[in-house]
């Protein structure tokens, strides 16, 4: 079993490799059904390593604990929020936008507030350039409670 996983694990780093170095739409090679994400993180959870989703869940359940009425005193923020963090000696400045955006049902009816999807972006002002690489973000805009604002 150990010889077929190290196997497996070989072609699947080869196969990713060609995929980025080919740029092909998506990260796959092959057949469209070869999902390369479902791949690393079988490869992380193989290895031991967290993925980037369970990095930033297991941080979200520490606020969670460290900060019990946390989730009370968000539903009670309006729907616009605005802050500001330090970015004097960061490695990245730019500014963040999150939105919830409807979606159209099957029945062709829209979402309502709260049954959307969040869109996340960060706009660097050194490349001019958007992200939209939500763990790529997450990272530049996570903070303390110590963090200047």
């Amino acid at each position: 079993m150990e010889e077929l996983l190290s196997l497996y694990q070989t072609v699947s780093k080869k196969t990713l490799r060609i995929s980025k170095t080919l740029g092909i739409e998506g990260k796959q090679l092959l057949t469209p059904d070869d999902d390369y994400n479902n791949l690393q993180e079988f490869n992380a959870a193989y290895e031991g390593t967290e993925s980037r989703e369970e990095e930033m869940a297991l941080e979200f359940q520490q606020l969670m604990r460290e900060n019990p009425n946390y989730e009370n005193i968000v539903k009670t923020i309006p729907q616009k929020i605005y802050s500001g963090k330090d970015g004097s000696g960061a490695d990245r400045n730019g500014f963040f936008f999150c939105y919830e955006l409807p979606s159209k049902r099957p029945d062709r009816t829209w979402t309502k507030k709260g049954e959307g999807f969040y869109k996340w972006y960060f706009w660097d002002s050194a490349t001019k350039e958007i992200n939209e690489q939500i763990y790529e973000i997450w990272r530049v805009i996570k903070s303390e409670k110590e963090t200047p604002r």
